[in-house]
Order: structure tokens, then sequence, then C-alpha cells
């Protein structure tokens, strides 16, 4: 292959070139192979119709023909595709000699962007100092090619632009421009809307301890994250965060908070792009009113209303290092539970502000000595502001599931919920009043309770401990055994079934069912350890025998029970062992995997499920899922949302059942054997249907029960399993909480005194031993007890008395012969 006369290689079959012909206009010099150099200092340009070829066929430039001073000579070209005149693409000088063949144009660098050279090589270009590449060849237009390549290396950096950033980058950066302000919401009040509503100590506290070099930074600070990379490589796992103020806006109200890698980098590529979109003021702005500040308080206005009852702009400055020390672990730094714990980030809050000179040391003293603790401090608990927070609580994860965890943080919407806070305030005294009276009695620290309306399935009031300002949340989130309050459900079986009435005789003797696997077997006894011979299920149920009801259940079948909870709303949970050994929380467990403990409250429930079991029986068999939600508007005015209380609401009991067993747990004298007359499960002046619920271990109490307009359920016991002391069951630790409840929450609904069920048609009735019994169709009253299966072992129907059943560890009744169970075949 040989080259032509400027120094290109020659295509192989192409005419040699010629004297190109006279130019005409900037497109047709190019074409003719050359392109005009740059002018000297002082030079004027002439029109290109003017120009006239240089001597031997060749332009003023062209190779071989002699260039004024400070004009370059042609083939470096012009930055705009034939563009006369213009100052040349680069600043690379090519080879000397000036008619060498330069750098080929295929070369990535050889072909700039368009647009102006650099300062420096501009400078070059007026002294002269660039040389030019060789034209191209003749009857070749090498400005196509030029931006061809030029585009082709556009749409490769467009591409690897989108592979470092993040998919939706640009349109999720938008997005969060385009929320608007927050709304108050009825769990707390709207977050600061600007910078001035912040005030001047608690944005100047935050940025001192969470990122000093907030107003500096390009929304990553490199060194630290190189920092915390290494640490965390060192020490095996995530031990140290490098994030600024910008990324944990990102990582709130974008990015989650899943621990990855991936989402480290989207969390840095988008500050990045954040910190490109807004100011910093506004930055700061969004950080403080989305950040969580503990106690259901999210945004700084809402903090301050909790903590101080004042607006934000309004704190000093020890009110405001407190709050800013809260938000890096706000269950560890609560005010509420652990003073010491937030005082000491406080200090570490003022020490951060001298160091970066934003108070002096005596200010720092003084803040620090300033009076905030316990009494005298501005606390006051959090139900006073927030009005219900574990029914808060329950709404945001119903938001979060319904609309993602941005419908939250982001704001804008408008939420009307079914709380009345009348009933809330009744409800959190009644539980609260309960631990101060007879906490320490009893060893029992803390109780939750759940209220419904059976007509709707609305939760009305809804308290997760006793002290609405810790994190405890045992309303919905913490199940704890239910102890005998589950008989509801194995007893709603029975009657069900048709095997069952009200009035069938079951033997409380001794029983013994073999497990098999190579498990023990399944003895279980009553609360007073003794066995009290055949009784009525209605007095089995209403005196809480746990022998009768294991037997019925046993009769039965453990699955059909749970069958009938899951149907009321109450299915039981399981544990959920992860490969670590960690367990969470699932009622998804099928009915099969459930053993004969399940009766007596061998799997845990809440008091929002409990207390859904008893709306049933309460809504004549009907099941409304219980909402908490009655609309959602969004900013703009539109509902998004709107409660209907009779949608999924079904009837899962047969009414004539439910009103059998309103029946039997109204009857206050199918109770009195084990609790005496009138006792805290009654109601002066109204009819109420009541159970209690004391856990084997005596480590969980409860209390549930209804009328036509409440359904209610109170647990207590404590956080840490410890037990209450032994022997004092949930007529004492849990039924005066329910009772003082339910006599105040009626009669501030104003619900008639005398209400209660209509019977349904359709009831069969009988006396036996002088009371009444209602019957379902088909059965009769003296109908007996079904066999029990093959695995479960009983003795004879005499009683063992109590007192003379002592238990020696392993469930076996030795003292008395009359106690031993014997297989019966």
């Amino acid at each position: 292959m040989g080259r032509d006369a400027g120094g290109a290689p020659a295509a192989a079959g192409r005419t040699p070139p010629g004297p190109p012909p006279r130019a005409r206009g900037p497109r047709a010099a190019l074409d003719a192979g050359g392109g005009e150099g740059r002018r000297s200092r002082g030079q004027v340009r002439e029109p290109d119709r003017r120009r006239a070829a240089a001597p031997g066929g060749g332009r003023r430039g062209a190779p071989g023909a002699a260039s004024p001073r400070g004009a370059a000579p042609d083939g470096l070209g012009s930055v705009r595709r034939g563009a006369p005149g213009r100052r040349p693409r680069h600043g690379r000088r090519p080879p000397p000699g000036g008619g060498g063949p330069g750098r080929p144009e295929h070369c990535p660098r050889a072909a700039r962007l368009p647009g102006p050279p650099p300062p420096r090589q501009r400078l070059r270009a007026r002294s002269g100092g660039h040389q030019a590449r060789p034209p191209p060849r003749p009857g070749r237009d090498p400005a196509p090619r030029r931006v061809a390549a030029a585009r082709r290396r556009q749409d490769r950096a467009r591409r690897a632009g989108r592979r470092l950033r993040v998919p939706g980058l640009v349109q999720r950066v938008h997005q969060l421009r385009r929320r608007p302000a927050r709304r108050a919401r009825p769990h707390q009040p709207a977050a600061a809307r600007g910078h001035d509503d912040l005030g001047k100590w608690l944005p100047d506290a935050t940025i001192a301890i969470e990122d000093s070099g907030f107003w500096t930074e390009p929304g990553i600070d490199v060194f630290a994250m190189g920092r915390a990379a290494w640490i965390d490589w060192r020490q095996k796992q995530a031990v140290q965060g490098a994030s600024t103020i910008t990324q944990q806006l990102v990582k709130v109200r974008l990015t989650g908070n899943e621990v990855s890698l991936d989402r480290k980098v989207r969390e840095a590529v988008l500050a990045i792009q954040v910190e490109h979109t807004y100011t910093k003021r506004q930055i700061l702005e969004q950080y403080l009113n989305s950040i969580d500040y503990g106690n259901h308080a999210r945004g700084s206005l809402a903090a301050s209303r909790v903590y101080f009852h004042k607006d934000t702009k309004d704190l000093d400055l020890a009110q405001a290092s407190l709050l800013a020390g809260i938000p890096q672990s706000p269950a560890n730094n609560d005010p509420f539970t652990f003073w010491d714990h937030a005082k000491s980030r406080q200090l570490e809050v003022l020490k951060a502000m001298v160091r970066t000179h934003k108070i002096t040391q005596e200010q720092a003293d003084e803040a620090y000595a300033e009076d905030l603790s316990p009494p005298a401090h501005m606390f006051g608990p959090t139900s006073q502001v927030l009005g219900a927070p574990a029914f808060v609580d329950w709404v945001e994860a119903q938001i979060a599931g319904k609309y993602g965890t941005e419908a939250l943080t982001g704001g804008g919407l408008r939420v009307t919920t079914t709380i009345n806070l009348q009933l809330e305030a009744e409800a959190q005294k009644a539980v609260s009043d309960q631990i101060n009276q007879y906490g320490r009695l009893y060893r029992e620290s803390q109780g939750a309770m759940t209220a419904i309306d059976p007509r709707t399935g609305a939760v009305l009031a809804m308290v997760g401990s006793a002290n609405a300002g810790t994190q405890y949340n045992f309303a919905w989130r913490n199940p704890r055994s239910p102890g005998s309050s589950f008989k509801i459900y194995t007893y709603t079986t029975a009657i069900e079934s048709g095997k069952y009435t009200m009035a069938t005789m079951i033997p409380d003797t001794p029983v013994s069912i073999v497990m098999g696997q190579g498990e023990p077997n399944y003895q279980p006894k009553n609360y007073d350890g003794g066995y009290h011979g055949t009784l009525q299920l209605q007095q089995a149920m209403g005196n809480s025998y746990n022998v009768p009801a294991v037997k019925v259940e046993m009769s039965l079948g453990v699955d059909r029970v749970a069958d009938m909870a899951k149907r009321m709303g109450a299915p039981p949970f399981q544990p959920v062992y992860a490969a670590d050994g960690s367990f969470t929380w699932s009622n998804n467990a099928p009915s099969s995997s459930f053993g004969p403990s399940l009766t007596l409250g061998g799997y845990p429930e809440t008091p929002l499920q409990m207390a859904t079991g008893a709306s049933v029986l309460g809504a004549q068999g009907v099941y409304h899922q219980p909402y908490g939600i009655g609309s959602i508007t969004a900013s703009d005015g539109t509902q998004i949302f709107k409660a209907d209380p009779n949608n999924g609401a079904r009837q899962v009991l047969d009414p004539k059942v439910a009103y059998i067993m309103e029946q039997i747990m109204s009857n206050d004298q199918n109770r009195t054997r084990a609790f005496g007359p009138n006792s805290d499960l009654t109601l002066p002046g109204r009819r109420v249907g009541a159970k209690t619920g004391t856990a084997e271990t005596f480590s969980d109490g409860w209390t549930v029960g209804y009328t036509p307009s409440l359904a209610s359920a109170f647990w207590f016991g404590n956080p840490d399993n410890t037990l209450m002391v032994y022997g004092r069951d949930a007529i004492q630790t849990a039924a005066p909480a329910w009772h003082s409840f339910m006599m105040n929450a009626l009669n501030t609904m104003n619900a008639p005194p005398g209400e209660w069920f209509a019977e349904p048609p359709g009831l069969g009735h009988a006396s036996v031993g002088g009371e009444p019994v209602w019957l379902l169709p088909g059965t009769s009253a003296n109908q007996p007890m079904p066999p029990l299966p093959s695995n479960v072992h009983t003795s004879s129907s005499a009683p063992c008395p109590p007192g003379q059943n002592p238990n020696n560890g392993n469930n076996q009744n030795q003292n008395n012969p009359a106690c031993q169970p014997k297989p019966t075949g």
C-alpha cells in the first residue's frame, strides 16, 4: 500500500490526486482536501468566494504552500465541520515537519467533542505553536467521519454513565424535589417547613455531631468512607458508618436501610445527584424534617413537641443538643427510657459544637448543667402528644404495606383514623393503673390491650405498654401466651361440631396423651392441682379447668380448633427459625402443626388478634377485618382510600353457635366455683361475655370480653419473660384493668345498659338442674361426650381433691391412686 501526497494511506485502485478545483464555500473547501488554517494576529479573513488556489493547484495552507506567520497549515481542521479559520481541535503537536502523517482520524484522542479548546491550548494557537496534520485524501470529506466518531464516543459515555449511575436515578431525585410539604397526621405534628422554623441551635448541633463538613463536602466524605470500609473489612462486619447528612437523607427517603455494598454505592451516587439538585439549606431542611427521633416522632417539629412541648425554633441550646443526639440510635438514646444514655449523648453533641466553634466551652457547660432530668424536665408522656403511639405504629405499618415506606417519609397524605381518643385515654389509664397499683405486688411490669367495635371491625383503642413513652408495643407486635383465654376457640369448635352441647358432661379426671416420636407423654393439670369430677361443658369453661378442655380438644382434633381460631381472626403464632438460630413469629403455620397444648395457650397470640376473635362472637358470628384507617387523602385533595366496613366481612359462625357461646360466657354462675360471685369478670348493670387466661408458668395474664358494642383483650406480664408471683392468676393480674376500662368505655360510648343479643330463630331449649340450656337443631341436653382417640389415656371419673394432687416435677400425680391415668382402650 502506498501513500498519497498528503501522507495518508492510498486505497488500492484510487486515482492519484491532481490539482483541486476552485473552492467555493467551506464545504467545497473541505471536499477539495483542505481547510483554511489559522490567521496570524491582525490578519483579516477574506470571504470564501474570494479565496484563490495556490500555485500548483494547492490552496493557501495546503501541503507545499508557504503558510503566513501564525497561520496553522491545513489538516488540523476546524472545531465545526467546514468552518474555516476556527481554532484547532486539540493542542497536541504532530511529529516535526508539518507534513507528516500526524495522528490517525480513528484515534479517540484525535477528535475532541465540539467546543473550544482549553485555555492553555488557546494560548498555544495564538502563538503559532501548532503544526497541522496532513490533509485527507482527495475526494473524501472527513467531517462526517469525525462527527460520527464523536457521536459514537458520546453514546459510549452515556451508556457508561448509566451504568455508573442508578436505574431511575434522575427520576428519583426529581421525585424527591416534587414532594409536597409534610402535612400533620393524627399521630404527630407536621414537620418544620423552613430553615427559619428550625431555629438556631438544632441545625448547628445536628451538623456538629452528624457531619461537621456538611457545608463544604460534595455529598459524600471519601476519606471517611475509606476509613469505614477499612475498619469494616478488618472486623469482618459493618462496624463503622461514614454517611454524610446528604447520604442519610437519601437513605431515609430513597434507598432504605438494607445493609449491602450495592445499597451503599447507590446511596453515594444519589447523594452526589442530590447535592447538584438542591442547595445545602434545602438538604438540611429536608433531613431535619425526615429523620426519626424515636417515640413515633418523625421530623424536628414533631420531636420538639413530643419531648419539650414547644416548636423547634423555641428550643434552647440544652434542649437542642439533647434532641440532636437522639437520631443516632432512637431506642438507646430515648430520654424517656434511658436517661443516662441520652445525657451522655448530649455531652458528645456539646463537645462537637465546641470543637466546630459553634459555641464556647462556657456555653457548653451551662447547657449541660441545665436541669432537664426527671421529674423537673419538660417531658410529658408521649400519649399526651401523639394520642395513641401503639395505634400509630400499627397504622404506619398498614400504610407502608399498601403504599410503600416513601408514603410515610415523604408526607403529603392526610390520614383519618378510627381511634377514639377518649377510649384510648381510658385504656391507657387502666393499663397504667394496674401496673402502678399491683405491679410490685404481682411482679408484673407491662401491659397492653386492644378494643374493637364488633359491628364494624374499627379499632377504637390500642395500648402497647404501661408507659406510652417506651419502645414496647405488645398490642400487635410481640405475641404472648394467651393461657386459657384460647379455650374460647376450643369450646366454639365443640358447640359448632354438634358433638357437644353446653350441658354435655365431661369428666375432669387425670389424662395422659402419648405423643410418640420419643417425646414424653403430655399430662395437663388444672390450675389448683386438683380434679373436680364430671361437670357440664359450660361449667368446665366458666371455671377454666384445663383437663376437660384438653379432652374436648383431643376428641375434636387439634387441627379443627386451630382452624376455628384462624376463621375468627386469631391464627396462633409459631416461631420460624433462621440458619443462625434467630427466629421470627409467623401466624401462617398449617393447622396440622399444632400440638395438644394449643387449647391451654401453648402458642402465642396478640391482644389485637384476641380482641378480633371476641368481636366475632359480639357480631353474632360475622368476621370484620380489624381496621384503623378510615380514609387517606393525597396532597392535592384527592381521596385515594376510603374504608368500607362491609368489605371482606363474612359470616364465619352460625349465629346460633355464637349465641350459645354468649350464654355460656356471660353466665356468672358458670365461673363462681373458681372465681367467686360478682368478680371483675362482671359489669354491674350490664351483660358481658368474658374469659381469663393464665400461662402455665404464670408469666402472662389475660382477660378477654365483649358486648354488642365493644370487644377488648388485655394482657399483662414481663417483657423479659420473668415470672409473676406464683399462684396469682389473671383474675388478679389482668381482670381489674379490663373491668375498669369496659365500665368507663361503655359509659363514654353511651351504650344502653340492657343491650344484649337477640336470640336467633331455630334454637332448641331445655332445662338442666333448673338452668336453661340452648341447643342446636339435632342435639339434646343429655348428649354424651364423644370418644377420645386411642393415644389419650384417662383414669376413672373419681375426683382428685385439691391439695392431694401435688406436682412432683413430671406432671404425674402419685399421692392419690384415683389420680393416676389408666388406659381406656
